[in-house]
């Protein structure tokens, strides 16, 4: 993934008195933007990463599921947001129901729609409820398919605060420009 820019902005704050005293009054900083692959069977621990079949960007043809855990440790996060950048599944049936290959997701929530099909530069929020916590993600391959899968998903944990967030229960938030 190839970045072209990066904006950083600063703070520093001095309160002549330790900075316990900064931290404890509301001012603090992290570092844990992950921005790496986790496939099947993994964690995901950082804020950001991205869910990815094995050997992306080729095309997985085994069956079975592959899932994988968000952890949710820090008590302002309010959403998980997922971007499809490449997402390929079997296509839903005549009744518009995924059957063959499927992705859902759920946590204490609830459960997330069931996906199926192409999607490519399309997102979803997810609502955190309670923290610690954990997003479970799971990709299902059937086994009487013989097409190829591929997926990558980008994965956000979006804080209460941030202009990011949208209103509890939205899963897909569209402007125009």
């Amino acid at each position: 993934m190839e970045v072209t820019h990066v904006c950083v902005l600063l703070l520093m704050f001095w309160s002549g008195i330790g900075d316990a005293h900064v931290i404890s009054n509301g001012f603090e900083g992290c570092s844990e933007h992950s921005n790496h692959n986790v496939s099947c069977g993994s964690v995901l621990n950082g804020i950001k990463g991205y869910f990815v079949n094995p050997d992306y960007p080729n095309d997985n043809a085994d069956p079975g599921n592959c899932n994988i855990r968000i952890n949710i440790t820090r008590n302002d996060i309010c959403q998980v947001r997922l971007d499809f950048l490449d997402f390929e599944m079997a296509q839903p049936d005549v009744d518009g129901k995924c059957k063959d290959d499927f992705f859902m997701g759920f946590n204490e929530a609830g459960t997330m729609p069931v996906l199926c099909g192409s999607i490519k530069e399309q997102h979803m929020y997810w609502d955190v409820v309670t923290k610690p916590s954990m997003v479970n993600l799971s990709i299902y391959r059937s086994p009487f398919r013989n097409g190829q899968r591929r997926w990558n998903i980008q994965i956000e944990q979006i804080p209460c605060c941030s202009r990011g967030t949208v209103g509890n229960h939205i899963l897909q938030l569209l402007c125009s420009h």
